[in-house]
């Protein structure tokens, strides 16, 4: 038989094969993609489960990813290092975030969903009478501290201080620290963060630092994730909703309350 004969014969086998073949391919890979895993969501965060707020975090988010059946871990740095590795991508979120962070970083997306109030404050280590503005600070000759990445100090702070007056520090631990030993006059940060720090063992028996005032009214906190996760914002914000309807809010809140309290 000529070699033409044979490959007018062939052709229409070949073509049935190559398409069960793709079939085939096309069938292991949905199984695979289905059996396989799904990929761990990252979120970052400033403060460990040893902190009175960021147990509670952790409590809320895990549950929250439980059931959305995505598995889920936390990474722990300081907060302008958090925010560095949500710039890079190197993180999936953040637990809680003040509506600036969202508008200085469009690379993330807000989970409208309020999780707590917090507001910005000035603390000293003692009563400073006439300090009751940052005005008042502006046109004294007091230095300061600020937690960096805490965006409502940063914002406000240096845009009326001289570099020179400033001092950036990485957790409320050193700022309060540096206010004790008179290394600052005066210390910035949010007040979640503050909660976490003056609840924890160590802060208890530490001195109390004094507030001055408020950079402002309370600003509502909200969950952050990369642009890549919009899919899953309105089922994260569907999942917070149900929960806190619940009860659940209040719940972890108490035994976040009583287990850092209790040590």
């Amino acid at each position: 038989m000529k070699a033409s004969r044979l490959l007018q014969i062939s052709r229409p086998w070949l073509l049935a094969s190559g398409r069960r073949l793709c079939l085939l391919m096309f069938a292991l890979s949905v199984s695979q993609a289905q059996s396989a895993p799904a990929p761990v969501f990252v979120m970052g965060s400033s403060a460990d489960d040893t902190n009175y707020v960021a147990l509670w975090q952790t409590m809320v988010h895990k549950e929250a990813f439980r059931r959305m059946q995505i598995p889920l871990a936390f990474t722990v740095a300081p907060l302008k290092r958090i925010t560095m590795m949500s710039e890079q991508g190197a993180i999936d979120g953040e637990p809680g975030r003040a509506p600036a962070y969202g508008l200085a970083h469009p690379e993330m997306l807000v989970v409208d969903f309020p999780m707590m109030e917090v507001v910005f404050s000035i603390y000293a280590a003692r009563p400073r009478p006439g300090l009751n503005r940052i005005e008042d600070l502006r046109d004294s000759t007091l230095k300061g501290a600020y937690a960096r990445g805490a965006l409502g100090c940063e914002q406000v702070l240096m845009s009326l201080f001289p570099a020179t007056r400033l001092t950036s520090v990485t957790s409320g631990k050193n700022g309060l620290a540096m206010l004790a030993i008179g290394h600052a006059d005066f210390y910035c940060d949010v007040s979640s963060s503050m909660m976490n720090v003056l609840n924890s063992a160590e802060g208890r028996k530490g001195p109390q630092p004094y507030k001055l005032f408020d950079l402002g009214p309370k600003v509502p906190l909200r969950p952050y994730v990369q642009k890549k996760h919009a899919a899953l914002v309105p089922i994260f914000v569907a999942t917070l909703k149900q929960m806190k309807e619940e009860g659940l809010f209040e719940k972890y809140w108490l035994e976040a309350e009583k287990q850092t309290m209790g040590n």
